[in-house]
């Protein structure tokens, strides 16, 4: 894996002011001398030439080492800052022919910063570079850096290996007891090829000089068809001939007689993510069995029956060199740190060891079973029975007498109903060569193992029946180190400081902002071999890439505000555009050879702007006075509390309420007034210092006020209607409701379960209607020739809970009555009296498409003669107007108007025709306060008319 590390070295100056104009395109295709601003001016000032020529050692910056000054460049310049330059654009060549042989870099090469990392499947190779200048309009600067052709150009970086694996064990001319190498990680290395050869060259076949191709077979004497193929023991006199890609190989033999085994022409080739590997079978196997591919990426078949080779003992030879996880191809120019094979770049190999294989060679299964089940992960983190490994670990086993083979199987299931992977292995131990997931979720693996006889050359495998059965199983857990966010120390540790954000070039731990106040930003943390080195954890495992998340809102889940890079450096800088202002949470983990994402470390935070979070209301539009109301930072915040935060009127005071936040993230928080806001008044709101964004800038507010929807209709809750209030001694609390229009209502709301519904009866009353949680339950006549007071209307034992008991105007009588009138005391529950006046009263609702909203209230019953209150319709509204939408009609009577309490209008709404949406009355040169207004019917009308009927569609303030 090739992670880049920004170089931190010292201005040299102009770099294009001697080169010749005409190598060097001036401007874009469709610009005039005339009109470009640019002019073909010179380019960027280098902080570099990050590389010099190849082959010379350049002494590398303060601050970094050689190695990572070889391995980890990363292009950078100094801005140009005399021009209108917007965009600069990169070009990397291997050759230095820029006109038809660049590489092809994401986005065009274009980057908005002033540093340009190298993609990660770039190859590990030799470039030359060159950067310039660009407007919006595709004007150009000049090239700086390399010309075309130009090979001698000190703008020139080398990607490459440094390292090869060490502490390799066995050591030279060691034996392989239990069948496994081992050797010590290396940075950049997410995956390792191992090779194993009986010849010390790791030469096979057509590769190895000592054999002869002797052309095509069944030309020139090649009979092919009498010879054995490749790897096949064959005797011959005094040449071995063997068949291979269809032609005749030959070789001399020293001694007469002597056989060409398979041993001595085997190269087994393998990759693994992990630092130890045991050789072992993939392949379908008798029984029905098949073992699993891992996800490394190199294939580990073994055709040439390796295992079967090892089984029979004897001397091997082996080396192991570091591969790049990432999708980098292959060049020409990298010769022998390539691997073509898999299109993977790879490391120098390690030193090549001797060492031997013990002989173990059975055919008769086993009767012993497999016992002392061991899991080795060096990484155990402490506590708990089960073991848990920061890495895929080792699983080993007491050694069985007679078996010369072990089956194993692992599984995420207790009852390996569910297969996860199997091996086969000729020892009593077996390393992964890939890795595994981690259990973040909970999973563990469950394993066993089967002693077996194994003829590996004929992929037969004699596991005993019975040792199958009584197989014990062990378990172990995996969960992979987090990358640290806070760094080791104060001061600067290279590798280990944590996460962190630079605004320049450099990467620089001191340089670490919390608070960005420029366009270019840079994400950095450790890398993972280096910091787990660092931190005294027994690493064995580099990352293959590194997955960056940052957010606005800190829901990792939400893809709206996530933003997911991948990257294989240790740092980003977005090269498409800055990052817009505002407040991240951002968090990286490691992604591992097979491709499985590791632990999440702890979360960082970020703002990116001049501004202090601004909170201002987010609801478009006019505010709903019984609606929460959105509030919205520019960025997300802490510290939100209902004392922290909430609304105020212009010009006036706080209103009541509470806050919820995160609503649903950290820049958003809701405001429920404890009471209806006011139709008509304008909010803003209101915040403490309390209240900062992530990097502990206080928060202020917007000035933009929102304004209450001046418009309230007749069927919104924060209208208030009543009856006509009769007082008297008679009745339970002193005075009962009365009202005779079709349709008027009162509503009881309780809790309970036994209830009786107390009325008045009298000589002009008519019917009701009596409901239940909206089901209707009877209908009562409340006439009576002689006033009747306590009235038992209607009873009945109901279930424990809440309920609604509704008295509806049914608008008829018996023939005897003289009115329609319904007379409500009010409602006993479980003994305890209700009285009207604490009930809901509403006039009659009636629906027309003149209305507005389709349906106005009215109120048409009240009689002077009744010796009562007269009915009311009630809201408040904060303005200096206040107008009454409603209905004119020919049975229309008169009504008064009244704010805070004072008569400022009398209205007559009769009209020979009916239409609504009408202004009856404007009531204006109010105060600009709060203010209520009351819409009272006079029960009187003019001589025309036919009823003394009051309609009312809304109240609007202003």
């Amino acid at each position: 894996m090739s992670k880049i590390k920004r170089l931190r070295a010292v201005l040299t100056g102009v770099v294009v002011s001697t080169l010749a104009a005409a190598t060097l395109p001036v401007l874009a295709a469709t610009a005039t001398a005339a009109t470009d601003p640019l002019g073909g001016q010179p380019g960027p000032v280098t902080l570099a030439p990050t590389m010099s020529q190849d082959g010379w050692q350049p002494t590398p910056p303060a601050g970094t080492t050689v190695d990572d000054f070889m391995r980890h460049p990363v292009l950078s310049w100094t801005a140009v800052t005399t021009l209108p330059v917007t965009i600069y654009r990169v070009q990397i060549s291997p050759n230095a022919n820029f006109t038809n042989n660049t590489v092809a870099l994401p986005n065009g090469g274009l980057t908005t910063s002033t540093e340009y990392d190298l993609p990660q499947t770039l190859p590990h190779a030799s470039y030359f570079w060159r950067v310039r200048g660009e407007d919006t309009a595709g004007h150009a600067t000049n090239w700086a850096g390399t010309s075309e052709g130009n090979l001698a150009s000190t703008w020139q970086f080398t990607k490459t290996w440094i390292d090869q694996p060490g502490n390799l064990s066995p050591a030279n001319n060691g034996t392989a007891t239990n069948y496994t190498v081992s050797w010590s990680p290396i940075p950049d290395a997410s995956a390792y090829q191992l090779q194993l050869s009986t010849n010390p060259s790791f030469l096979k076949g057509a590769d190895d000089p000592a054999w002869t191709d002797s052309g095509p077979c069944g030309t020139a004497g090649n009979d092919c068809t009498v010879v054995a193929p490749w790897d096949s023991v064959t005797t011959y006199n005094k040449t071995a001939k063997v068949a291979y890609g269809g032609h005749l190989w030959t070789a001399t033999r020293p001694t007469s007689g002597e056989t060409p085994t398979s041993s001595t022409l085997t190269l087994f080739t393998c990759s693994t993510n992990n630092t130890s590997f045991t050789p072992y079978v993939k392949e379908s196997l008798d029984g029905g069995l098949s073992l699993q591919e891992g996800t490394v990426a190199e294939p580990c078949d073994d055709p040439g029956k390796l295992a079967d080779a090892l089984d029979q003992g004897g001397l091997w030879y082996w080396r192991v060199r570091g591969l790049d996880g990432t999708s980098a191809g292959a060049t020409a120019a990298q010769a022998n740190a390539t691997c073509f094979t898999d299109t993977t770049d790879c490391g120098p190999w390690s030193p090549s060891l001797r060492i031997n294989f013990p002989i173990a060679s059975v055919t008769v299964p086993p009767a012993g079973v497999v016992t002392n089940l061991t899991v080795n992960c060096p990484n155990v983190v402490p506590g708990g029975s089960v073991p848990l490994c920061l890495q895929t670990p080792t699983m080993s086993w007491s050694p069985v007498a007679g078996a010369n083979g072990y089956w194993v199987d692992v599984s995420a299931d207790p009852m390996f109903a569910g297969g996860y992977h199997s091996y086969l292995t000729a020892g009593p131990q077996v390393t992964p060569r890939d890795s595994y997931a981690d259990n973040q979720a909970g999973r563990s693996y469950y394993w066993r193992v089967q002693a077996c006889a194994a003829a590996f050359a004929d992929s037969l495998i004699n596991c005993n029946p019975a040792t199958a059965a009584s197989a014990p199983t062990s378990v172990f857990h995996k969960a992979s180190s987090a990358l640290p966010k806070d760094a080791l120390s104060a001061a600067s540790t290279t590798g280990h400081n944590g996460l962190y954000v630079t605004v320049d070039n450099n990467e620089t731990f001191s340089g670490a902002v919390k608070t960005v106040r420029t366009q270019q930003m840079t994400f950095h943390w450790d890398d993972l071999l280096q910091y787990q080195q660092q931190a005294g954890i027994a690493a064995n495992q580099e990352a293959k890439e590194y997955r960056l998340e940052y957010s606005t809102t800190g829901n990792w889940l939400d893809d709206t505000s996530t933003t997911t890079v991948t990257t294989d450096a240790t740092h980003w800088t977005k090269i498409d555009g800055p990052l817009a202002d505002g407040g991240y949470y951002w968090r990286v983990a490691p992604v591992d050879g097979s491709g499985n994402l590791l632990s999440w470390s702890g979360v960082q935070t970020v703002v990116k702007g001049t501004v202090a979070p601004t909170v201002a209301i987010a609801d478009a539009g006019l505010l709903a006075p019984t609606s929460a109301v959105t509030l919205q930072f520019q960025a997300p915040v802490s510290g939100v509390t209902s004392a922290t935060l909430g609304l105020k009127r212009v010009g006036g005071g706080i209103i009541a309420g509470h806050i919820v936040w995160p609503a649903p993230t950290p820049s958003l928080a809701t405001f429920t007034p404890d009471q209806p806001l006011l139709p008509g008044e304008k909010v803003v709101p209101w915040v403490t210092s309390g209240v900062v964004d992530l990097a502990g800038n206080a928060a202020k507010a917007s000035t933009t006020s929102s304004t209450v929807d001046p418009t309230v209709d007749s069927v919104a809750t924060i209208v208030k209607e009543t009856w006509s209030k009769v007082s008297t001694g008679h009745a339970s609390g002193g005075s009962y409701a009365k009202a005779a229009g079709a349709r008027d209502e009162i509503d009881f709301r309780f809790t309970g379960s036994a209830v009786k519904l107390i009325g008045v009866r009298s000589a002009d009353s008519g019917y009701a209607v009596v409901s239940v949680d909206g089901v209707t339950k009877k209908t009562v006549n409340l006439y009576s020739a002689k006033t009747s007071y306590g009235v038992v209307l209607y009873s009945a034992l109901l279930a424990e809970g809440k309920h609604v008991v509704t008295v509806t105007v049914k608008g008829s009588h018996p023939a005897k009555s003289k009115g329609n009138a319904v007379g409500v005391d009010g409602l006993k529950v479980d003994g305890r009296m209700l009285q009207q006046s604490s009930a809901d009263q509403h006039w009659s609702r009636h629906r027309s498409t003149d209305a507005m909203n389709g349906s106005y209230d009215a109120e048409s019953s009240y009689l002077s003669t009744w010796h009562a209150s007269k009915p009311t319709l009630t809201t408040k509204f904060a303005s200096s107007a206040v107008r009454v939408i409603g209905c004119k009609s020919p049975d229309a009577g008169k009504f008064g108007v009244y704010v805070d309490g004072k008569l400022k209008a009398t209205v007559d709404a009769f009209q020979k025709f009916t239409s609504c949406n009408k202004t009856l009355v404007r009531v204006k040169g109010l105060s600009s306060a709060v203010h209520t207004v009351t819409v009272v019917p006079l029960g009187i009308h003019n001589k025309n008319a036919k009823g003394t009927k009051v309609a009312v569609d809304a109240i609007v303030a202003g």
